[in-house]
């Protein structure tokens, strides 16, 4: 009865239940392979040992650490205008995000010089053979960084021009409002002799003033004296561009409005620095030139990681690779010329710049130029240096440049070479030697120097420590129509300087006028355009 009900069951099934049963296993039998699979996933997660909450929560206040101990933004930009008040830099630390960067290219004509090199040094500027197009950086938008790898704050970077580490340090170093009033005035007299297609000009500067700083303003020419003889645009350019990087005013435009913005001239002389450049990375065909526009260039690139900025110092630091004099190390007007310790003292000063912003140098290169630095000091004279290997030639200036190249290349404060060297420029302090070029390297060095010797106190307050005697007060009071000397009757010279024995004629150097300033702005900087190479040892615990 039963085996004949269970017959007639399965014989009585509808065809459509039979078809049914035999779609539906194998969806059934994948399902129960993915159940267990997913099983065994998670059985192994679950023996897997977890991160430690702990180790994250470190973490987490490790990056938070960072973010709230970033740098100051480096682009905020002006020390103002007034003479009377004491320049403050805003501190705050809120850099905004990157920007997209596009590449605008600048609407300008091709001006491009070749000027036979046939001057003496310094400064000895030339000019490129191609002027591709510039790139216009006003689009790149305010970027604040450690340019690279953080060299900026080490000895001897520029990350002390903005902000609260720029008020510390002008106080640490021996500056004070007096020569903040007088870097401010001289910004200005560069601001108001700058060319409408962006460059500076040694001897004729006086044809490109203009009633406001760039893009504004009417241009005239006016009454300055002490006009220089060279006319090579480019290193003028270079030169004029140093003494705003030098106080923290880059391309960029500033965050808050400022009373006097001088971001649009900064970025003028960089685009007509860019758009000089030829196909070798050269900006000028000129050594100095060509050292001072890429020290510019990289400095831009320290202070505000401006990619646009960063391909053409790169190209510049290459080219200066290639000109370098590959048996004795140095560099001279020609590429590949036996040295000369003036051209070789720019160039390292360029490569420094270039390393510290975290562009690539040559380090075997570098090593041949150490070799070079090294032929050029005096046998017989210790801690003094030469022009040319074996042969002397305005040895105090050269010491001041041999000096300064020694220290950025490693060599200790408290070196015995160095301790001699600084005392052979005390017998030579500010306004015994009115040489300009000898006063701004000699200036960097003892800077540099900091307490070895007593040399930075000595140098920048004089024997006496009343300052009377110290470079500070020798620049300011030497400054036209500055502070200590505001009845002087041009109006047009008013914030220049000139150091020279000639007044009233051609200048009795190459750079004239405009040189003596930017030299003479970058001296009175010096507090906080690089950070001392004597925390070197100070943070050896030496």
């Amino acid at each position: 009865m039963s085996s004949q009900m269970i017959r007639h069951t399965s014989v009585s099934r509808p065809a459509w239940w039979i078809l049914f049963a035999l779609i539906l296993s194998p969806v059934a039998i994948a399902v129960l392979v993915s159940f267990l699979m997913h099983g065994m996933l998670f059985t192994i997660l679950y023996l897997t040992p977890s991160v430690d909450s702990e180790v994250i929560a470190e973490a987490e206040k490790a990056i938070q650490a960072q973010q709230e101990d970033k740098p100051s933004d480096l682009t905020v930009t002006d020390i103002g205008e007034n003479p009377e008040i004491a320049p403050m830099m805003d501190a705050k630390n809120d850099a905004p995000p990157p920007p997209d960067v596009p590449e605008v290219p600048m609407q300008a004509a091709n001006v491009a010089e070749n000027l036979p090199m046939n001057l003496t040094p310094p400064p000895g500027v030339g000019a490129a053979t191609t002027a591709p197009p510039a790139i216009d950086l006003s689009q790149t938008g305010a970027l604040s960084s450690l340019s690279g790898m953080g060299g900026i704050f080490s000895p001897g970077g520029v990350g002390g021009r903005t902000g609260a580490a720029k008020v510390q340090l002008l106080q640490e170093q021996g500056g004070n409002p007096e020569s903040e009033a007088a870097v401010a005035m001289g910004l200005r007299w560069l601001a108001l002799h700058q060319a409408q297609d962006g460059h500076w000009s040694f001897r004729e500067f006086h044809k490109h003033a203009r009633t406001e700083p760039f893009p504004g303003g009417k241009i005239f020419e006016d009454t300055c004296q002490n006009r220089g003889n060279s006319s090579e645009d480019t290193g003028a350019t270079g030169l004029a561009l140093l003494p705003f990087l030098g106080a923290g005013i880059t391309q960029k435009v500033p965050k808050e409005k400022q009373a006097v913005d001088y971001h649009a001239t900064v970025l003028a002389g960089l685009n007509y620095l860019m758009k000089r450049q030829n196909k070798e990375g050269a900006y000028a065909d000129g050594a100095y030139s060509h050292a001072i526009a890429t020290i510019a260039m990289c400095e831009a690139f320290g202070l505000t990681n401006d990619p646009l900025i960063k391909v053409s110092s790169q190209r510049a630091l290459d080219n200066i690779f290639s000109r370098q004099d590959p048996a004795g190390g140095g560099w001279r007007y020609g590429a590949r010329e036996a040295g000369d310790m003036s051209v070789t003292g720019w160039m390292l000063m360029a490569i420094k710049s270039g390393q510290m912003a975290g562009l690539r140098v040559n380090a075997l290169r570098m090593k041949t130029m150490e070799k070079f630095i090294e032929s050029c000091q005096d046998p017989k004279a210790k801690g003094q240096f030469f022009y040319l290997p074996g042969e002397p030639g305005n040895v105090a200036t050269m010491t001041s440049v041999g000096m300064l190249c020694k220290l950025y290349l490693g060599v200790r404060p408290v070196n015995e070479i160095m301790l001699a060297a600084a005392d052979y420029l005390k017998k030579q302090p500010p306004g015994t030697n009115r040489d300009i070029y000898y006063l701004y390297y000699a200036t960097q060095a003892m800077h540099h120097m900091g307490p070895a010797g007593g040399s930075w106190k000595f140098w920048n307050e004089g024997a006496d420590g009343s300052g009377r005697n110290g470079i500070r007060n020798f620049f300011v009071s030497e400054q036209y129509g500055g502070p200590r000397k505001p009845n002087d009757k041009n109006p047009h010279q008013k914030g220049s300087f000139f150091i020279g024995t000639t007044p009233g004629n051609i200048s009795d150097n190459e750079g004239g006028r405009l040189m003596h300033t930017a030299l003479a702005l970058l001296s009175l900087e010096v507090y906080y355009r690089h950070l001392p190479l004597y925390r070197r040892e100070m943070a050896a615990g030496n």
